[in-house]
Parts: C-alpha cells; structure tokens; sequence
C-alpha cells in the first residue's frame, strides 16, 4: 500500500522486518558464539565476554528501535489515510520469503 507522499508502507515495513530478524540473529550468534569458546578448555580472554554483550545489547536495542518504527508506521499510515494497515498479506510475504531462503540453503549444504 502506499503512503499518501508516494511511500510503500509494506516495503517499509518488510524491510523493517528483515533488520529486526537479523539483529536478533546476529546477537544470538555472537552470544552461544562466545558462550562456546568460554567453554574450551584454554577460555576465552576476560575482554571478549564485555564485548560480547555490548555488541549483543546493541543488536537488541537496534531490533527493539525497528519494533517501534514499525507500530510509528503503521498508527501513522492509519492517522492520515484514515484505515488501519493489514500486515497479513505481508506477514505470509516475508514467511514465504524466508522458507525460500531456508529452502536454498538445505539443498545447498545436501
């Protein structure tokens, strides 16, 4: 749908998504990344474990500040065009997106 300025407010929203799964992703990686090596037998240095939740907590706060543009838009989409967004039709458009993805990367690692 777009936007009374020309906007595509699924795009947007999509996108927003993308970066919000992708933050998590990347602070679940870094996090049982780091957890793993602390439990080699030689240990990780002390330094990794403070960079380590840095780096995760800032992933967190960009994925919670990609949360809420996404509500901004869609209350503001509903202010000026005067209904509410459906996010269902792009919800199964993301879902459908991923498991392609998902899909890809098994055949590949077959």
């Amino acid at each position: 749908m777009k936007h009374q300025n020309g906007h595509n407010v699924t795009a947007t929203l999509l996108c927003l998504f993308a970066g919000v799964v992708t933050a998590f992703v990347v602070a679940g990686y870094v996090v049982f990344g780091t957890l793993d090596g602390l439990r080699d037998p030689w240990g990780a240095p002390a330094w990794i474990f403070v960079a380590t939740t840095v780096f995760a907590a800032a992933n967190v706060v960009w994925a919670l500040a990609g949360f809420a543009s996404m509500q901004r838009l869609t209350r503001t989409y509903a202010e000026r065009t005067g209904r509410t967004f459906d996010s269902v039709p792009a919800i199964h458009l993301f879902v459908a997106i991923a498991l392609l993805i998902a899909a890809i990367l098994q055949t590949i690692t077959l």
